[in-house]
C-alpha cells in the first residue's frame, strides 16, 4: 500500500509541477486550475507501472537475472545488461505502449482518433522516437545507478523517488506532442476547408 501511495504522489507531483510550469509560461494570470484529467493520468499510470514494473522487475526480477554481485566481486556487466534490456526492451516495448493505451483508451481518448488498441498504438509508433530518446536520456543513467549502488530492498523506494522528474518529462513531452498534432490536424482541417471553398466558387 505504502508503494502505490508513492506511486500516486509521484504522478499527481510531477505532472502538477509541469502544468504549473506551462501556465507561468503561456499567461500572467496568477489563477491556475490543475487539469485533473490529465493528472489522473499520470496518478493512474504511475500506479499500474509501480505494481507491473517497479516491484516486478526491481524487486525480483533483474536481481536474479542480473545480480550486482556475483561470487562476492561486484558484476558490471550484469548492471549494463540490466540497464539495456530496460531502456532497449522493458520500456519501448512494454511500459510506453501500455501508457499509450491506457491514456488514449482509458483515460483520454481524443476526438480525432478511434478509441482502440491499434489506434494507440499507432499514436505511440508516430512518437515513438521523441518518447523513448527523452526516456532513455533519463532512465539510463539512473537505471544504471539504481542496479549499481542501490541495495535491492531499496529500490523500488529510490525508483519512485527519482520517477517524479521522469513523470514530469512524461508529461511535458505527451503534452507537447499531443498539442503538435493537434494543432497540425486544425491545420490540415482548414486547408481542406479552403480548398472545398474554392472548388464551390469555380464551379459557380
Amino acid at each position: 500500500s505504502s508503494s502505490i501511495g508513492f506511486a500516486l504522489a509521484r504522478g499527481a507531483a510531477g505532472d502538477g509541477c509541469v502544468q504549473w510550469l506551462e501556465h507561468k509560461r503561456a499567461s500572467s494570470d496568477a489563477r491556475w486550475a490543475l487539469d485533473l484529467q490529465r493528472t489522473a493520468t499520470y496518478m493512474g499510470w504511475s500506479a499500474i507501472s509501480c505494481l507491473w514494473f517497479d516491484l516486478l522487475l526491481y524487486r525480483y526480477a533483474f536481481p536474479r537475472a542480473f545480480p550486482t554481485w556475483v561470487a562476492g566481486r561486484f558484476c558490471r556487466a550484469n548492471v549494463l545488461k540490466a540497464t539495456a534490456t530496460e531502456n532497449l526492451f522493458i520500456t519501448p516495448l512494454i511500459y510506453l505502449p501500455g501508457f499509450y493505451v491506457f491514456k488514449d483508451i482509458v483515460v483520454a481518448p481524443r476526438a480525432d482518433r478511434p478509441a482502440t488498441v491499434p489506434s494507440a498504438l499507432a499514436h505511440y509508433g508516430d512518437e515513438f522516437w521523441a518518447q523513448n530518446g527523452c526516456s532513455a536520456l533519463f532512465w539510463a543513467p539512473m537505471n544504471y545507478v539504481t542496479f549499481a549502488l542501490v541495495p535491492v530492498h531499496l529500490r523500488v523506494a529510490f525508483v519512485s523517488v527519482v520517477a517524479v522528474g521522469y513523470v514530469s518529462v512524461l508529461s511535458a513531452v505527451t503534452q507537447y506532442l499531443d498539442q503538435r498534432s493537434s494543432d497540425a490536424a486544425e491545420k490540415l482541417q482548414r486547408r481542406d476547408t479552403a480548398a472545398h471553398l474554392v472548388r464551390r466558387a469555380t464551379r459557380i
